[in-house]
């Protein structure tokens, strides 16, 4: 009981940091918010609160693991930034030249 008391409470704490002035609306199923409203219940949460920090949730995970795919370390940011500003020249990477022609080639037609 005591554990969901400071689920309860934290969840609550994380969901009024902000004012609430805006509004998202969305249509589902009635076996989805019946499912919604069994797992609100179960967190002792209204629905409202329990969508909305199940919402901030997923999009703070989403958010985290695309920008952790675009993070580089110091040494590939310098690499990266060489690269651009050094750019090789076609003739050092065959395969490249031939995929210029390629592309070059199917756009002319």
């Amino acid at each position: 009981m005591y554990a969901k008391l400071a689920y309860k409470y934290s969840m609550e704490n994380e969901h009024h940091k902000t004012a609430k002035d805006e509004r998202i609306a969305a249509r589902v199923s009635s076996e989805y918010k019946l499912l919604f409203e069994k797992a609100a219940m179960m967190c002792g949460l209204s629905l409202t609160d329990f969508m909305t920090t199940s919402a901030i949730k997923e999009a703070r995970r989403v958010l985290h693991e695309h920008q952790a795919l675009v993070s580089l370390t110091e040494s590939d940011s310098a690499l990266f930034v060489d690269s651009l500003m050094n750019p090789r020249n076609t003739n050092e990477l065959p395969e490249l030249a031939e995929a210029f022609k390629k592309y070059k080639n199917t756009m002319e037609r």
